[in-house]
């Protein structure tokens, strides 16, 4: 079953409509672990806070993104 749509694969976008969700992996301690983790987001404010922790937290390889979806249910 479908519950969510894919809106954009780009790391800094800008809905127009929240909530929205943010989905990445979370790599551990040890490799290869990894979670996928999903973050929903319900304003410009916190995307702009996730987007600003997602920069530091790539650039030191802790988080990978993949995209952002639109709930169907919010």
């Amino acid at each position: 079953m479908i519950t969510e749509e894919v809106i954009s694969f780009r790391k800094d976008f800008w809905p127009d409509r929240f909530p929205v969700e943010a989905q990445f992996y979370q790599f551990g301690p040890f490799a290869p672990s990894c979670t996928l983790t999903t973050q929903r987001i319900f304003s410009a404010q916190e995307l702009h806070a996730f987007q600003e922790e997602l920069a530091r937290r790539e650039s030191t390889r802790e988080w990978s993104f993949i995209a952002y979806y639109e709930p169907l249910t919010p």
